[in-house]
């Protein structure tokens, strides 16, 4: 065999493809529903916050449905987390992890401060609630970094052992 070969089967960077993209859905799903658990919380404290996450969610949606609200933050939650593992490789989770809660204050910052305010029509303003919301990125970027990082190795591990044994 090739000596090119031989690398490239021992190379143990994740390439691009639909098991990293997977992963990072999947593990953006669950960090949305570490979220959603926050946000639940602060529903069930009362009427939906107007500049809160939620009561932005239903805003754009137009509705005060709260299943429509939780369905809507997950499927959110997993598009980013593709997104995410499109740009970044899994690694180990001291390098991965902080990339991820990174990328969650990005997101808050984009997505729910900017984008989802303007279009909830909800004023730019740093309150309790916009903090709170961070708070919850904060959240989602820790839970989904740990989950893609063992979600991806433990579906690369899989692969490998597959291919062992189909080879022997």
């Amino acid at each position: 065999m090739p000596v090119a070969m031989r690398f490239l089967e021992i190379d143990p960077r994740p390439r691009f493809g639909r098991a990293r993209i997977a992963a990072g859905a999947f593990a953006g799903a669950v960090g949305g529903l570490a979220f959603g658990i926050l946000l639940t919380l602060q529903i069930m404290r009362g009427p939906y916050a107007p500049d809160g996450m939620a009561g932005m969610i239903a805003r754009v949606l137009r509705t005060d449905n709260e299943l429509a609200v939780w369905g809507a933050h997950l499927a959110a939650a997993a598009l980013f987390g593709a997104v995410f593992a499109a740009f970044v490789a899994p690694s180990r989770p001291r390098r991965t992890i902080p990339l991820a809660v990174a990328y969650g204050v990005l997101l808050w910052f984009f997505a729910a401060f900017l984008a989802l305010r303007l279009l909830a029509g909800v004023p730019l303003a740093l309150s309790r609630s916009a903090l709170f919301d961070l708070a919850g990125h904060l959240v989602y970027g820790l839970v989904l970094g740990g989950v893609y990082v063992a979600f991806f190795h433990q579906e690369d591990r899989y692969v490998r052992d597959h291919r062992t044994r189909a080879n022997a």
